[in-house]
């Protein structure tokens, strides 16, 4: 064995016709001695390199294989365990632009994203106590699923401390192309894009045995810094939902669309948490949002008409109304005119002088309407109001000495006087139309 560094055996050796030492890979499979193995592997370590499409077979250790069809080159390495090609590629390949130190992957080429791709049906997981990608990070699996398996084993942070106009710090898009609008403002945290023609959704599911799990959205607020922050002040918004269309050129900054807004009512203490809820809209022809309606702890404010129900063939009901204070009426002031206009859809009290002979005419004709007519005279005779209604559906009157007069539908409102009608629909025609008159 003195002399076995000097000679190499490539295909193995067998002594005596049966019984091998030296193996096709150039191992010592003879008898155990101290250097045997040591000395033929030195023998035969002397590398190749292969120039070809395919990995080479038959290879030995610390042999080199480059690929003619990409330039990218391979180290043969083999240990106790296993041997594997080892993958070096030549700089400005992009698999020799990464370097793997300890457990950090760099990428060597400043200004360039570093790209995880998988071939093939695989999906792309990054799974550990910690994993801190500083950067953009863009989950792109186009068809195939990016996970991040239990990141922290607690919660998926990103920290984003530079403000970049019309950006947002997480998006998700799902159109074709990749398409998204950028932000009107600043400060989004979230943007979605969904996918073309389809509803995009933002779902919350919660579920417990015990019924007590909910969905929440909820936004939090507070003066000062969220490094320092302080107690919230009357008039603060709290919290907003908002939506808003694409109008001729873009979406607009605060402009148009409706939303509900939640305003603290007082400053804020542990133990004093006034809110008030308002809720706003655009008009048709603006682009300009209004107050429609306020609700309050102890009041509420509508702007405009309040309509229950606007299917003639329905009706809305309101049960057990509590009424604390005082209920506003739709006002109608009219002026004096032989011809009155009692309107059901759109009055509530019409108020006329009655200087000559009037005629009230009955239009708009809504079930289950009261209309109040009060008649003033302050001529010096007597003017004679025609309610326009059936006699049998009206009240009796008296005359000037107190005598009971038979039903009619016509009365006097006498010189210097004043006269109510409340008009009851119990049908939309006029022959179901009853009146209670006073005085009686």
């Amino acid at each position: 064995m003195a002399n076995n560094q000097n000679f190499i055996v490539k295909h193995g050796l067998t002594v005596g016709g049966n019984q091998q030492v030296i193996d096709t890979s150039g191992n010592w499979t003879g008898p155990d001695t101290p250097y045997a193995n040591a000395s033929f592997a030195r023998a035969n370590s002397k590398t190749r390199t292969y120039t070809q499409d395919t990995a080479p077979t038959g290879v030995n250790a610390n042999d080199i294989w480059i690929d003619s069809s990409n330039g990218v080159q391979y180290v043969y390495v083999t240990d106790v365990n296993s041997s594997q090609w080892v993958e070096f590629g030549p700089i400005g390949h992009p698999s020799g632009n990464i370097s793997f130190t300890d457990q950090t992957i760099t990428g060597l080429v400043t200004n360039r994203d570093v790209t995880i791709v998988q071939q093939g049906t695989g999906n792309i997981v990054l799974q550990s106590a910690n994993t801190i990608i500083t950067g953009n990070l863009f989950a792109n699996a186009s068809g195939k699923r990016a996970e991040f398996n239990d990141i922290s084993a607690v919660y998926f942070r990103v920290n984003t401390a530079t403000t970049v106009a019309n950006s947002s710090a997480v998006n998700i898009v799902a159109s074709t192309g990749y398409y998204t609008q950028p932000p009107t403002s600043n400060g989004y945290m979230l943007q979605l894009t969904g996918f073309d023609n389809l509803t995009s959704r933002v779902v919350n599911d919660s579920a417990s045995v015990t019924g007590t799990a909910y969905s929440a959205f909820i936004g939090r607020h507070a003066r000062g810094s969220h490094q320092s922050p302080s107690a919230s002040q009357s008039g603060d918004m709290l919290a907003r939902f908002s939506g808003n269309g694409y109008g001729t050129s873009g979406y607009g900054i605060n402009s148009g669309g409706a939303s509900v807004d939640i305003y603290a009512t007082e400053n804020y203490t542990d133990a004093n948490r006034g809110t008030k809820l308002v809720i706003s809209v655009t008009n048709p022809g603006t682009n300009v949002r209004v107050q429609t309606a306020t609700f309050a702890s102890n009041n509420i404010t509508l702007t405009g008409n309040i309509i229950a129900n606007t299917v003639s063939t329905h009706t809305s009901y309101f049960s057990n109304i509590k009424v604390d204070r005082n209920i506003f009426y739709n006002n109608q002031i009219d002026v004096a005119n032989s011809i009155q206009y009692v309107d059901y859809a759109n009055g509530a009290q019409i108020l006329f002088p009655a200087t000559q002979t009037t005629t009230l005419v009955h239009r708009n004709i809504v079930e289950g309407r009261n209309v109040f007519v009060i008649a003033t005279n302050p001529s010096g005779t007597d003017q004679t109001i025609n309610l326009g209604i059936p006699a049998q559906n009206c009240t009796a009157t008296r005359d000037k000495n107190g005598k009971y007069l038979a039903p009619a539908n016509t009365i006097d409102v006498y010189a210097g006087t004043t006269s109510s009608f409340q008009f009851m629909s119990f049908d939309g025609d006029t022959a179901n139309i009853f009146c209670i008159i006073t005085p009686t």
